[in-house]
C-alpha cells in the first residue's frame, strides 16, 4: 500500500502482517487431536491450551447428553496426553485436564442455549448494533437463528446468535 503526500514523495511501504506463534500452530494441532480423540457422541463445549510460564496447560470441556463417567475422562485424558507427547507438541512440562463444563457452562452454541430454556442467564453480546453490551433475563426460546430473552423489566429482548459472544446460566445459591 502507498500513500502519497502533498509534496508528491510517495512514502515507505507499509505491510500487513500476521504472524502465527508457535503456539498458534501448536493450538491448532492440538485441536485436530481433539477431534481424532473425542468420540462423536460427545460435544467439544471448550478447548483452552495455555503457555503459564515454562509450564503448558490443556483444558477440554466435553458435554455428552446421557452423561460422562469419571472413567471415560480419565481415558480420554490419557489419550490425549499420549497423542501430544507422542508427536512433541508441548514441552515435558505440561498437563492436560479433560472434564465436564459444570452447572455454570459457557452457552455458546444454540444448542447450548436450547437446553437452558426456561432458565436465568446472562449474554453478553459482541456487536455495537445492540444497546447494552449484556443482558441478564429468563430464557424464552433459543433456534439456530438466536434467542428470546425475558430481561427483568419484563421486556421480551430478540437477539441473533451472532450478536452473542457467550452466555452463562445464572445459579442462585
Amino acid at each position: 500500500m502507498a500513500v502519497a503526500f502533498e509534496s508528491g514523495k510517495v512514502s515507505p511501504l507499509f505491510f500487513i502482517t500476521i504472524q502465527y506463534t508457535i503456539m498458534d500452530n501448536v493450538t491448532a494441532q492440538i485441536e485436530m487431536l481433539v477431534k481424532e480423540v473425542v468420540p462423536a457422541d460427545m460435544e467439544i463445549v471448550e478447548l483452552y491450551v495455555q503457555a503459564l510460564g515454562g509450564n503448558k496447560e490443556v483444558r477440554l470441556l466435553l458435554y455428552r447428553e446421557d452423561g460422562i463417567g469419571l472413567d471415560e475422562y480419565a481415558r480420554l485424558n490419557r489419550r490425549l496426553s499420549d497423542a501430544i507427547e507422542e508427536r512433541r507438541l508441548l514441552s515435558p512440562s505440561f498437563s492436560v485436564e479433560v472434564s465436564s463444563p459444570g452447572l455454570d457452562r459457557p452457552l455458546r452454541a444454540w444448542r447450548d442455549f436450547a437446553r437452558a430454556a426456561g432458565k436465568r442467564i446472562t449474554v453478553w453480546l459482541n456487536t455495537s448494533r445492540q444497546s447494552r453490551g449484556e443482558l441478564t433475563g429468563v430464557l424464552e426460546t433459543a433456534t439456530e437463528l438466536g434467542i428470546v430473552l425475558r430481561v427483568d423489566s419484563g421486556e421480551t429482548v430478540d437477539v441473533r446468535m451472532e450478536d452473542i459472544n457467550k452466555g452463562r446460566l445464572e445459579l442462585r445459591w
